[in-house]
């Protein structure tokens, strides 16, 4: 896996209407590469040159800007790579124009849009793309809370940031909507932009109050060849527009309006969180600070040693006199930044071959391997040891091909038994538990609810035979009262039936205790009624729980959550957050387990759709 560094631009923004500038910044061409020269920015600062892979000074056109630095990058993100690009600098240098720019100079943003659906449309009319699809997504970071844009203000709320097994950080419920076409993806980034927040400062009148990210996925299938299948790409390519570092001198913000000394103060902190990775990055760090801001918690998959992809980081440097601290920080921030490298990773996957000719090709080599071991044994054998007609040859495994992976076929015994499914594995155990334990606990409710009703009955017809009758003696209402007691108090039993491949239809019996589950979990291979009987027996005595192992309470809490990610498939929340409780009984310490009981606990208060982990491998 190849790596890059990340690509450093540099931008200079026109000076504004009355602003005193000087020649403290500007571009020096050299040959190979443009150079940043910044002319004593400070007193005690003797003259400074900055190199970049590119730079561009105030006369630079948006179209300029795209074609030199972003377009030669967008052709990848078809082959299934991943471009970010990040606009840093500090307030009113000019990011937001770069990245969106206006109707009649547009920006970074829809020009990549644009490109992208134009290369897909060449694609499929040339016949190389077979189809494509666009999806978007759009969020805001205000306050160091994620919301969705996609969303109208007034109904949003921050959305929960989480981290899943293989380490990659996603926001909970943030919307996905599919592109058309880019008129389409004007409408809805149009409306998305309006509900960014914004606010007015001294030193711009719409200034950006959080940090914006935008992603564009691209999953297109390439037609298949004489000598490829059909592949399937998924490109992506994140456009991040960063809130500006914030002066409150400058600024005009004071304790005459908290809310934007709050909005700097967090703008400021996760802008310095993120000089503070890029250092830990450079220095070879043990620990790199991701998770002390949400913005690099995000950024996190652009930047450092897991980052995939490229990444370009557009510099935006204002020119007048009072930013001359803005730029030497900016610069500072670049120089350390163009030292990070990413890896370069393709999202591909290729079609698989039909399951017939899949296994005509498993079957073919794995008969020539045992065919050539045989000749290899044969030859080996002495004369003497010659088996007589009729007798016993034995048989040799054939090694790797002795499994069928990927198509559901247990392990092949010889060639009588190539392909033929002589036991149960551990996916197929599981499986007939959860659906005799899923069974099991509709059977139970159905139960419970009988008896509810049936108690119902019985208590109405008490209150009408109190009715008929004033004068009930003590005795009587004690007998009344015990006899429900004893009626309530009554243990049930539990009958399962399962039958497979392998195993014999059994049935047992069990009274609702938890102590015998460790015997029934060491013989859950050769048992599947046990296993589903321990697992519905009461899980609220805490003094048994503390008697199983270590490893049965890991497998007792993994099918408890295994039987709730199919609740939560179905969309049955309620009944998934109660078997998730259950789980947590025998693993308290497990993290990702109270997250994800907490996420599905707001989705239902919310009354919101639930996305879980995907299970890990």
């Amino acid at each position: 896996m190849s790596t890059q560094p990340v690509q450093i631009v540099a931008r200079i923004r026109p000076p504004l209407l009355n602003e005193h500038t000087d020649d403290a910044i500007s571009v020096v061409p050299i040959p190979a590469d443009h150079t940043l020269s910044a002319a004593r920015p400070l007193p005690f600062i003797q003259n400074s040159q900055t190199a970049f892979h590119t730079a561009f000074g105030p006369d630079t056109t948006q179209l300029e800007l795209f074609d030199t630095a972003v377009a030669p990058h967008l052709a990848p993100l078809l082959k299934g790579h991943t471009l970010t690009i990040l606009a840093y600098g500090p307030t009113s240098s000019g990011k937001t124009h770069t990245m969106e720019g206006s109707p009649a100079e547009p920006g970074i943003i829809p020009r990549s849009v644009r490109v992208l659906f134009e290369m897909s449309e060449e694609g499929k009319e040339s016949g190389m793309i077979s189809s494509f699809e666009v999806h978007m997504s759009y969020l805001e970071l205000y306050k160091d809370d994620a919301f969705d844009l996609l969303v109208s203000q007034r109904t949003h709320e921050k959305l929960p940031i989480r981290t899943n097994a293989k380490g990659e950080t996603f926001v909970v419920g943030l919307t996905r909507v599919p592109i058309k076409s880019f008129d389409d993806w004007k409408n809805v980034f149009r409306t998305a932009s309006q509900n960014r927040t914004t606010g007015a400062t001294l030193l711009n009148r719409a200034s950006s109050r959080s940090h914006a990210m935008l992603s564009i996925e691209v999953e297109l299938i390439a037609a298949p060849t004489s000598e490829t299948r059909e592949m399937t790409y998924n490109g992506k390519i994140n456009l991040v527009d960063l809130a500006g570092s914030e002066n409150n001198k400058h600024t005009g913000n004071s304790l005459a309006n908290p809310t934007r000394l709050a909005e700097s103060a967090a703008i400021n902190k996760s802008l310095s969180t993120l000089g503070q990775v890029v250092h830990a990055l450079n220095t070879g760090a043990s620990r790199i600070p991701y998770r002390d801001s949400n913005l690099t918690r995000l950024l996190s998959a652009s930047l450092g040693g897991k980052a995939l992809g490229k990444t370009i980081l557009l510099c935006n440097l204002a020119p007048g006199v009072k930013f001359r601290s803005d730029v030497l920080n900016t610069l500072n921030f670049a120089s350390r930044t163009k030292n990070i490298e990413t890896k370069t990773v393709v999202n591909e996957r290729e079609k698989p071959a039909p399951i017939e000719v899949v296994k005509e090709k498993e079957f073919l080599s794995t008969t020539g391997s045992l065919m050539r071991r045989t000749s290899i044994q044969s030859r080996r054998v002495s004369a003497s040891h010659i088996p007589a007609p009729g007798s016993r040859i034995p048989s040799y495994g054939s090694g790797g091909h002795s499994r069928l992976s990927g198509f559901g076929l247990g392990p092949a015994a010889g060639v009588g038994g190539l392909g033929v499914k002589t036991g149960i594995d551990d996916a197929d155990l599981n499986e007939r538990i959860n659906k005799a334990v899923e069974a099991e606990v509709k059977r139970r409710l159905e139960e419970k609810e009988a008896q509810r009703k049936e108690e119902e009955e019985a208590r109405e017809k008490q209150i009408q035979q109190e009715k008929s009758r004033p004068h009930i003696t003590p005795s009587s209402s004690s007998f009344s009262t015990s006899s429900k007691q004893a009626s309530t108090s009554s243990s049930t039993s539990l009958s399962i039936s399962a039958s497979g491949p392998g195993t014999e239809s059994m049935s047992m019996s069990s009274s609702a205790h938890i102590s015998g589950t460790s015997d029934i979990l060491r013989n859950s291979q050769t048992s599947l009624t046990a296993a589903a009987a321990g697992l519905l027996d009461s899980t609220d005595d805490a003094e048994s729980v503390a008697r199983m192992s270590l490893a049965e309470r890991k497998k007792m809490g993994k099918i408890y959550v295994d039987l709730a990610r199919g609740y939560s498939a179905k969309n049955d929340l309620a009944t998934a957050l109660s078997l998730y409780r259950h789980a947590a009984l025998f693993v308290p310490d497990n993290t990702r387990l109270s997250e994800r009981i907490i996420d599905v606990e707001w989705a239902v208060r919310n009354g919101k759709s639930y996305v879980p982990t995907p299970k890990r491998q």
